[in-house]
């Protein structure tokens, strides 16, 4: 389904791209309408479904916690047994992003854990209760995840954020509690929720939550206020694509990573630890399309990636992981 996007509401997208906490008045501004007409057009953008989320984005290694990927190809389950794997993994206190795929590997369950420990120990709960139905499995650690802008619509160009998720030495935890983490939790539900209704909510004043906001910012917990769009309802789809590389020449892995990080179809770049080196997500309006971009990487990159696979992305999910906790 195409739903065809006036010129004022790209620009109101690429604005909620940018930050999607600052205000109707600022965007209005911005792009040459009312704050009214901004909450009017934002609202019917949500309706479409054009808008999934408006969101905060943690950054989790601050608050000691580590990602771990778990990636899975399954037999056949039936509808009964995928329904109850599906409602298994929503709910699962740890599993902060989970995806329906096509192709070599059919979930990717996104873990955020202490360590290894801890996520052995829900790899053996998950494999303990389907592992009847898994086929195979592969484990990647995401030590950096670079989000990009959707600039094929947006126009907006690099990265919008890149997150370390491994603690490096230097780095220092940051504490936080239970108000910090329930405002973590409604925040990442919806990124533009007033003061004073959060405020209302949580019992504090809306003072409290306007410095406590700031805080979490500038302690680096909350890395930045996020958008989440449905690109399929614009005629897009999602693939996400894994690099097997020769680590050899690192410049040249720069270049790469650089020429990702800038093509108008990525939408986010992973480093990661595993079976393969790079993942990185591509929406494009064909497979024809697809062909020709991996196909122009393959022969600017000759020297430096060894293979790739491609999976298509058939559904994300983005549970809240601070609400279930």
């Amino acid at each position: 389904m195409d739903i065809n996007l006036t010129k004022k509401d790209v620009r109101i997208l690429a604005e909620l791209e940018k930050n999607s906490r600052q205000s109707y008045s600022r965007i209005g501004r911005i792009v040459g309408l009312s704050s009214s007409n901004v909450r009017k057009r934002i609202s019917k953008l949500f309706d479409l479904g054009v808008i999934n989320s408006l969101f905060a984005e943690p950054n989790l290694s601050k608050l000691g916690l580590k990602t771990y990927r778990l990636y899975l190809r399954m037999r056949s389950m039936g509808v009964r047994v995928e329904s109850r794997f599906r409602n298994y993994i929503r709910n699962h206190p740890q599993i902060q992003w989970y995806a329906k795929l096509e192709g070599s590997w059919h979930y990717i369950l996104r873990y955020s854990v202490r360590d290894e420990f801890e996520f052995k120990k829900s790899t053996d709960e998950v494999l303990g209760l389907f592992g009847l139905y898994v086929e195979s499995k592969a484990i990647g650690i995401t030590t950096r995840q670079t989000y990009l802008p959707l600039t094929y619509l947006t126009q907006n160009n690099g990265p919008i954020m890149s997150v370390f998720f491994q603690k490096h030495a230097n780095d220092t935890l940051e504490p936080i509690d239970k108000i910090n983490e329930q405002i973590l939790a409604e925040l990442f539900n919806n990124s533009r929720i007033t003061t004073v209704e959060l405020g209302n909510k949580l019992g504090v004043s809306a003072d409290t939550i306007t410095y406590r906001i700031r805080n979490l910012r500038k302690r680096g917990i909350i890395s930045y206020f996020g958008a989440y769009y449905n690109t399929y309802m614009l005629g897009y789809n999602r693939y996400k694509i894994l690099l097997w590389l020769d680590k050899t020449n690192k410049k040249e892995i720069e270049k790469l990573m650089h020429y990702i990080e800038y093509h108008p179809n990525t939408t986010y770049l992973n480093e990661v630890i595993g079976e393969w080196d790079l993942e990185f997500d591509i929406d494009t309006k064909s497979q024809y399309e697809l062909h020709n971009i991996i196909g122009d990487l393959d022969n600017r990159f000759t020297k430096t990636i060894k293979r790739h696979s491609v999976l298509m992305i058939v559904k994300e999910y983005l549970p809240n992981f601070f609400g279930k906790r």
